[in-house]
């Protein structure tokens, strides 16, 4: 029970941050096959051997934003931890910045939210790094590996990731998960 207030906790506080963009104003847009593709999904982790349910379209959400200052903001959201079957939590956004300032204080935010979020983690962002700041976080609960937190800033990019609820190969979510997208959205506009 314990773990799940925490998941609760980083939930409310990721959204919370997340949905600031909407009160600048905002348009909704149909993600684009360019956008699934830097997104880390649920079904991207049948590769790392995670358990999901058959159907796992009916526990996602997903949503792009494009603000009136020009932003874009694309969200990836996965949560079937109501059928108590060990399912993993997922959490991945993509902002888009236009300016340094908006980039340094979105990532302040993420970083913000997180650190309030009382957490137990370990640091391993000296081994698992991008962009010009990040931080890479193993989520510990008992001190047994069950998920990950990944945020960084790109140029004008903020990128964040949580995986949680279930025990992970850290070493294989960076390689065959993050990595790649992150390369992939190093070359490309969200």
């Amino acid at each position: 029970m314990i773990a799940l207030s925490i998941i609760y906790r980083i939930t409310t506080l990721l959204l919370m941050f997340a949905s600031l963009g909407l009160l600048a104003g905002c348009a909704t847009t149909p993600l684009a096959s360019q956008d699934k593709a830097v997104l880390v999904t649920a079904s991207d982790l049948q590769s790392i051997d995670a358990p999901l349910p058959v159907d796992v379209a009916e526990f996602e959400r997903t949503r792009k934003i494009r603000r009136i200052d020009g932003g874009i903001e694309i969200e990836y959201h996965f949560d079937a931890r109501e059928e108590k079957q060990g399912y993993p939590f997922i959490y991945n956004v993509i902002n888009q910045e236009t300016t340094v300032s908006s980039a340094v204080a979105a990532y302040g935010a993420v970083k913000a939210g997180l650190r309030m979020s009382a957490v137990e983690t370990h640091d391993d962002s000296d081994q698992f790094h991008y962009g010009d700041w990040s931080y890479f976080g193993t989520l510990l609960v008992k001190g047994e590996t069950r998920g990950v937190v990944f945020y960084m800033l790109d140029d004008l990019t903020v990128y964040t990731l949580l995986i949680s609820g279930i025990p992970l190969d850290v070493d294989k979510v960076w390689d065959q998960l993050l990595l790649p997208r992150l390369e992939m959205l190093s070359h490309t506009d969200a």
